[in-house]
């Protein structure tokens, strides 16, 4: 188990360019959806990384990411909002710059530096737009068919009626306060719902694998819903009735 400080989750739709500079330049701009946390807890999986808040104040933002690969000795990432006010830019351990700000447009401005070649600064306007909310027109009716019986079915295996009762009374009360959040918001709720009730089992229930169960219904969750909140809310409700 490994904590870290901070954890953000990327769902980036990119746009690239080639810049007009002495140098062998490629930049992208990306837009990023994240969560932020004060810790996490991170469990690797077999094919996947399981992120879990450890506190309450989890959120999710919008933000911008910008990576540059450059022939130059020396670069850095400058980016202000449309009223030319300087926001603030972190460095990942990857490379990449990332900035999290609030729906509108930015200047980015990519600043490369040679001893040789000098100084040349490549600018380009990025814009932060906002997805689908849970008030948007609602989109078409999704199935649940299937995500309910690999539900019902993976859970029979366990044989674990006690966790299996408490993890549908935690999703049907996570999906309840689901109205008005993002979609990144509402997977932050059901994973504390059920990281909740795993954390507080019975000693018997502790050895039973619940992972297994997890393994087989997501991978299902995640094609009916994609990234709509208002699909999502009710997939997790879908899911409550099943393990009734």
């Amino acid at each position: 188990m490994i904590r870290i400080a901070a954890v953000a989750l990327v769902l980036a739709n990119a746009i690239h360019c080639v810049a007009q500079s002495p140098f062998e330049t490629r930049i992208s701009v990306s837009q990023i959806e994240g969560l932020t946390a004060k810790s996490v807890i991170v469990e690797q999986w077999a094919d996947r990384v399981l992120i879990l808040p450890t506190e309450r104040d989890a959120t999710s933002q919008l933000g911008l990411r910008v990576q540059v690969q450059s022939t130059a000795k020396f670069v850095s990432v400058r980016i202000a909002n449309s009223q030319y006010e300087h926001q603030s830019v972190t460095r990942t351990k990857s490379g990449d710059w990332l900035m999290l700000g609030a729906p509108g447009k930015y200047h980015v401005t990519v600043i490369e530096f040679d001893p040789e070649k000098g100084i040349f600064f490549s600018d380009q306007v990025a814009e932060i737009k906002v997805g689908t909310r849970p008030d948007d027109p609602r989109p078409p009716p999704a199935s649940f068919e299937t995500l309910q019986r690999l539900s019902r079915t993976e859970a029979d295996k366990l044989n674990d009626p006690g966790t299996r009762k408490q993890l549908s009374i935690a999703y049907a009360g996570a999906a309840e306060k689901m109205a008005g959040l993002s979609w990144a918001d509402c997977v932050v709720l059901v994973t504390k719902a059920r990281f909740t009730v795993l954390l507080n089992r019975s000693a018997t229930s502790r050895k039973v694998d619940w992972n297994a169960w997890l393994h087989s219904v997501d991978p299902e969750l995640n094609r009916v819903v994609g990234s709509n909140p208002v699909t999502y809310a009710a997939a997790i409700l879908a899911i409550s009735e099943a393990l009734k």
